[in-house]
């Protein structure tokens, strides 16, 4: 005998009730979802400054230990310090090359200088947005701060001193951080620049230091060695002894 029992569709509070427990789950995964992709941005933006820092240190291996200031002229051609991971990482063959690649609008700089969690669009281009430990204005060894134009072996503090990391996005702005310098005069140089900084997990920012390794370093700390000013922070070391 068949057995001609009618199975009942679902009710519109059965539906309802599915419709519920789906978006609540949906409300607990998408929260975890968002920070495990900002935690995958941190970690290639941290590949990202461990490849520079590793230039700058080939670049040292060529260059009797010294690496240059913001500034400098390879191949006869004035540029900015961007050039050497541009060369290092095979991205331009020649520091020329590099160096117009560094002062160029374009809308997909390679990834190697630009760090994957900003987004933001200066003048409709996405441009470099890490920052050198120096300072802009410096053209000469006695002006010179920071890393510039120094011997990375005189560094004494090689884990504490950083040589690159998260920096400002905008590029040629009317304040003097809008080179993509990180050192405190011009560039980071008011609590409000620092938080511009902060864009990776637990409110921190990422640097690569002078011994080659990559740390995050948080805003209460970057404001703190801000307020030490030039002379007494040892993470900028703008009198160069550390």
């Amino acid at each position: 005998m068949k057995d001609h029992r009618v199975v009942s569709p679902f009710t519109l509070i059965e539906l309802l009730v599915v419709v519920a427990i789906i978006a609540i789950l949906a409300s607990m995964l998408l929260p975890a979802l968002g920070k495990a992709r900002e935690r995958a941005r941190s970690v290639s933006c941290t590949n990202n400054l461990k490849q520079q820092s590793t230039a700058f240190a080939f670049y040292g291996d060529e260059n009797d230990d010294v690496v240059p200031g913001p500034h400098w002229s390879p191949d006869g051609v004035y540029a900015r310090w961007h050039a050497i991971p541009a060369y290092f990482t095979q991205k331009a063959t020649r520091y020329s090359t590099a160096a117009a690649l560094a002062v160029s609008n374009s809308s997909r700089p390679y990834g190697v200088l630009r760090c994957p969690s900003d987004g933001t669009v200066w003048n409709g281009y996405r441009y470099f947005n890490y920052g050198y430990n120096g300072v802009y204005t410096a053209e000469t060894a006695g002006s010179a701060v920071g890393m510039d134009k120094r011997r990375l072996s005189s560094v004494s503090r090689s884990s504490d001193v950083m040589i690159v990391g998260d920096g400002i996005s905008n590029v040629y702005g009317g304040d003097g951080s809008s080179f993509r310098i990180n050192n405190i005069n011009p560039g980071i140089y008011t609590p409000a620049l620092v938080l511009q900084l902060i864009r990776h997990p637990g409110n921190t920012a990422n640097f690569a230091f002078v011994d080659g390794h990559v740390d995050a370093r948080s805003s209460t700390f970057l404001i703190g060695e801000l307020a030490k000013g030039g002379s007494g922070s040892i993470f900028w070391d703008q009198p160069q002894k550390y």
